[in-house]
């Protein structure tokens, strides 16, 4: 993906062909996602998955409208995937200690 392109705007974002919500933003939806207490760590595809909108729209929020609030790992998942977590939570999640090491080793960009 070269580009970056901004989501069509509507007045409800789509959740896949099931369902519609109203009035929430995708940035919030994609927030939300990030959020899951089930993972510490999140992919594009994965947040995908949960959220059932397009890959490229995620990454849209996530490059874009979350940029100051997530952090991506440098370092990618099995798969060659990059990892994302909401900056808070991150912090919340580390010690000290591995916080300093992280700003030395330039774990998170």
């Amino acid at each position: 993906m070269s580009t970056l392109e901004k989501p069509k705007e509507d007045s409800e974002e789509s959740l896949g062909n099931t369902q519609r919500v109203p009035n929430i933003s995708l940035a919030e939806i994609v927030a939300e996602a990030l959020r899951n207490s089930k993972y510490v760590w999140r992919t594009v595809d994965g947040i995908a998955k949960e959220t059932k909108l397009p890959p490229r729209d995620i990454l849209y929020a996530l490059e874009s409208d979350l940029s100051d609030s997530v952090v991506r790992s440098s370092i990618p998942d099995q798969k060659g995937r990059s990892l994302y977590a909401m900056r808070d939570r991150y912090q919340r999640r580390r010690s000290v200690v591995n916080r300093v090491l992280s700003v030395l080793s330039d774990e998170i960009r």
